[in-house]
Parts: C-alpha cells; structure tokens; sequence
C-alpha cells in the first residue's frame, strides 16, 4: 500500500533560498524494506566537491536545485531577479537511456521584482524530464524546462539564463568575478561544502555558491520593448537527501554581495516556538578567502569588536512585518541583523515580494531583492528568503 505524504509545504532553501513541494507519493519504511535508505545516498562529511561534473545534477540524492537571484539596473531602473531550478527524487529507479525519466520530478520557479509598477511577475513549472524539451543534466549544469534554459559554458565559465514568458523576458550572460585571467573557485559553505542544517548530522547538503556575479543582457516585459540592464548576482547549488529536522519549520537566509567586492551569507532555521534551531554563515572577502564574521565589523561597521565566541551570536531582529492578502502569512520583510551587537539593516526592494506557488510546489514562500545598509549607508544588494511563514516546511516521517 502506498502512503501519501506531504514531502514539503514550502519554498527551498538558501533559499532556499531552500524550497518546497507539494504532495509526493512515497513508500512506507516499513512495507519498502528500507528503500529510502537504500535509494538515495547519504550527505556525509569530507566528501570533495569536484568541478565540472559537480556544477551538474546528483540523481542519487533526493532533493537538489539550482538558484540564481540577482539586481538588474537599466539607465534608471533597478529591478530585482531569481529563477530556481529543483529536481526530486521519486520512488522509482532511475533508468539510462530512456525518454522517459519517472524517477525525477522538475520544478522550475522564476520572477522579476519591478518596484516601479509595485509588481512581482512570475512564473512556474512543474514536469518530468522526457515530456517536452525538460532536461537536467549531471557532466555539467545545463537545465531546460521549455522556454526557460539555463546553462554553464564550461570552457569560458559563464553562465547564460534565457527565459521567454508571457509576461516578462529575459536574456543574460553571467560571469563569476576573476583574478590574473581565472575565474575564481565557487565558495564551498559550511565544512568545504558540508552545510549541516541541523545539530544531527545526518541533516545536511552539500552546498557552494557562487557570489558577486556580473551580468549583462536584456530584459522585456509582456513581450515589448527590451531593455538593457546590467547587475551583479548570486548562485546557490545545494543537494541532499534529508532536509529539516521534525521540529523545524523554516528557515531566514540571506545572500548579499557587498560594495567592496566581499559577500556574506547568513542562514537561520526556525523552530516551532520561533526559536533558532541551527544558524551559519559564510563571510568572503573579495579574493574569496573565508574570514570570520567578527572580521566584518571591521569593514563595515567602523569598529574593532571582540571575536565571535559563538555563530548563534549572530542575532536577528524584525524592523517591519509584511501580511500578504493572498496566503494571509506574515512575514519579516526589513530585518536587522547584529554581529556583536553591531547593527547592519536588511531593507527590501518592495514588501510584496511572495510568491505564489501553488500549481507547482503548492505553497507559498517570500523571496525577494534586499538592500543591506549599516547606519542610512548602503554596504550590499543581495536577497533574502523567508520558508515557512505561510506553513511549515515538511517532510513526511
């Protein structure tokens, strides 16, 4: 007998990001003999993250998505942008050379943050690969769901996104920062890319971003006249096999690339009572040297503090909530983040920034553009994601 199970209720992670899905049939433990655990591999510590193939799909893992955001200015106008790739896992086996693939679903999430109009426009997907030109590969990251396609260059090292939707367009070329002619090394979160989620180990992705992206291209709105804009960007790849622990329900994350060429970004879980279950960050400077977060005061806030004795010292405090009219959650929009105390700002681009994803994920998660001030000056652009807030972000036990 089947279970059916809510495999999850809400966006994705770091942000996720993280993310969500809804209503995924799933075997019982206990009348599948195991099968989960034989199924999907485990995330463990020391693995070596490894590039090209790494950039590309991880069939063996459950969960996995791709998220690129970003700020995109024509001569006037700032604009915010994301679009997500995920792929699960189902209960069936994963079969070479077929046209069909049942054992992974697609879902594809993108969106154009026009503040001028005070509009979010978006789009999803939801598919399998074999139906249509919807395709995942694992050499490397090439990802197509119709009309959207996005892809690395392996020889240049860039990335290109294509999206052509009813309502907004998109064509940009996307290149990681460099030094002496060579593009820099993805930024490896947590233990070198071991990004634990949880005190249980077992509650863990493997994870590496890609910060303080250039880009350049074009952007449209309801097919009409193209634009030029360019911007700097954000990527996250992260898989796994477990996503949250029982008693969390979302997480706060937050990636910001900062004016002196650094980035930082900073994740909380939520628990039930509205406790901080795990936190991390990662601070990069601009050669993408990995410095404590202590060191960031330094920089930006124009003092010299004591050392970071504990990451949970990272404290997070609301500014301004945001109710949505559509799922009726609240939400933390403007946030203050203290790093010992020090207080930096976290002010969004426009308050509706939700996204409805109902007829894909079915749920609904904000995600939106995120300036980050320190006093009334701007230090970083970036994006903040809240899971979570409209319902908990579930797996099925």
């Amino acid at each position: 007998m089947i279970s059916r199970r809510k495999f999850l209720s809400s966006p994705i992670f770091f942000g996720i990001p993280f993310f969500a899905y809804s209503n995924i049939l799933f075997l019982k433990k206990t009348e599948a003999d195991d099968y989960g655990e034989i199924l999907w591999e485990k995330v463990k510590p020391g693995k070596i993250i490894r590039f090209p193939n790494d950039h590309g799909s991880h069939p063996s893992f459950r969960l996995e998505w791709w998220y690129l955001t970003g700020w995109l200015n024509d001569m006037s106008l700032s604009y915010g942008f994301q679009i997500t790739f995920f792929r699960l896992g189902t209960r069936y086996r994963f079969q070479e050379n077929t046209s069909f693939d049942s054992s992974q679903i697609v879902f594809v999430h993108c969106s154009i943050s026009d503040p001028n109009q005070n509009k979010l426009f978006t789009a999803q997907k939801i598919g399998r690969p074999g139906i249509g030109p919807v395709d995942v590969k694992k050499e490397d990251m090439r990802l197509q769901f119709e009309d959207i396609l996005f892809f690395r260059e392996e020889k240049a090292d860039k990335y290109f996104l294509r999206i052509n939707q009813r309502k907004f367009n998109l064509n940009l070329i996307i290149t990681p920062p460099g030094k002496l002619g060579y593009r820099m090394f993805p930024v490896l979160n947590g233990e070198n890319g071991f990004s634990q989620k949880g005190p249980n180990k077992n509650y863990a992705s493997y994870y590496y971003s890609r910060p303080n992206l250039t880009i350049n291209g074009e952007l449209g709105f309801n097919q009409k006249k193209y634009r030029k804009v360019s911007g700097i960007g954000w990527l996250d790849h992260e898989w796994m096999s477990e996503l949250l622990m029982d008693d969390f329900v979302g997480w706060d994350w937050i990636g910001i690339n900062l004016i002196d060429g650094s980035s930082l970004m900073v994740f909380k879980i939520r628990k039930q009572d509205g406790s901080i279950g795990w936190s991390d960050y990662s601070f990069i400077d601009k050669s993408q040297q990995k410095k404590f977060i202590h060191e960031f005061n330094g920089i930006f806030g124009n003092q010299k503090v004591g050392e970071l004795k504990n990451k949970n010292e990272i404290i997070w405090s609301t500014r301004k909530n945001w109710r949505s009219p559509r799922s009726g959650a609240i939400y933390p929009v403007e946030q203050s983040i203290f790093i010992n105390k020090v207080e930096y700002g976290i002010i969004p681009l426009m308050s509706d920034q939700e996204v409805d994803a109902l007829q894909s994920t079915g749920n609904y998660y904000w995600e939106g553009a995120v300036t980050m001030i320190s006093g009334k000056k701007e230090i970083g652009f970036g994006y903040l994601e809240l899971t979570g807030y409209a319902a908990p972000l579930l797996i099925g036990s």
